[in-house]
C-alpha cells in the first residue's frame, strides 16, 4: 500500500473502515448528531478534469444541512497544548 495519505487505495480503506463502522457498530451510530456541526471541515473533493482529489477547507454555519462526518485526530483532555 502507498504512504501517500491521498492514494486511491488509501481513500478506498478509509471509506470501508468508516461505512463498517456506521453499519456494524451500535455505539458509533448512536452518537452522531444531526444538529451538532464542527464550524471548520474538510472536504476531500474531485478537482473538475484532472481526476485527483484535494482537500477544501469548509466553514460551515448554523443554517447549513448536516452530513456525516469523521474525525480523523482529536484530543480529549489532558495537557494543554498550543493552538493555532
Amino acid at each position: 500500500m502507498s504512504v501517500s495519505t491521498c492514494s486511491k487505495p488509501l481513500l478506498r480503506l478509509a471509506a470501508t473502515w468508516y461505512s463498517q463502522c456506521a453499519t456494524n457498530h451500535a455505539e458509533c451510530s448512536s452518537q452522531y448528531s444531526p444538529s451538532f456541526r464542527p464550524t471548520r471541515l474538510i472536504a476531500i473533493v474531485s478537482k473538475s478534469g484532472s481526476g485527483t482529489q484535494v482537500a477544501k477547507l469548509e466553514e460551515t454555519c448554523p443554517t447549513d444541512i448536516p452530513r456525516p462526518y469523521v474525525a480523523l485526530s482529536y484530543c480529549w483532555g489532558g495537557k494543554s497544548q498550543a493552538k493555532l
